[in-house]
């Protein structure tokens, strides 16, 4: 089927083998552009790739918000800056729409993690000093040193956020 939105000619010829002058139509354009390529994410905040040209690229976070549109330029490339940024490994959802209004299907893309974790909060040593809990950033790694810099213990904060690490004076 024809459905691209592409431009056809029309051509009447009689028996005598006479020609009509050529009427043109227009294919209503059905199909969905592909996904966009080549997506980079600079400083949490410029989301650049390539699309088709003249399509609306929109950005979504996980939840379904518009963080920003942009529109891809003749060449089919593109950059949209998002608001807020997004610079903790948030999970974006990024889909271009043409202008008959067809819309690509989604593609999901992980913002990279460039944001530090906050500093640790509610540290603990155990009553036997063998033991240091507190809490952080779930997935971070816990490092313990002491005052000459050797590592005494290492773990990594748990899903609720804390941990709780044994110690190795050595």
């Amino acid at each position: 089927p024809v459905k691209d939105g592409s431009t056809l000619q029309v051509v009447l010829t009689d028996a005598a083998g006479n020609a009509s002058t050529p009427a043109t139509v227009v294919t209503p354009d059905l199909q969905a552009p592909a996904q966009p390529t080549g997506l980079a994410l600079a400083d949490g905040v410029t989301l650049s790739g390539s699309g088709e040209p003249g399509a609306t690229v929109q950005v979504r976070d996980a939840s379904g918000n518009l963080l920003g549109t942009g529109l891809v330029n003749e060449n089919g490339s593109f950059s949209v800056t998002l608001s807020p940024a997004q610079a903790n490994g948030e999970v974006l959802d990024v889909r271009l729409v043409d202008a008959a209004g067809n819309v690509s299907s989604p593609l999901q893309f992980d913002a990279p993690d460039i944001t530090a974790p906050a500093v640790v909060s509610n540290i603990v040593v155990g009553a036997d000093g063998l033991t240091l809990s507190g809490r952080g950033e779930a997935g971070a790694g816990v490092e313990i040193r002491d005052a000459n810099g050797t590592l005494i213990g290492s773990g990594t904060v748990t899903a609720n956020g804390t941990f709780l690490i044994g110690l190795d004076p050595a």
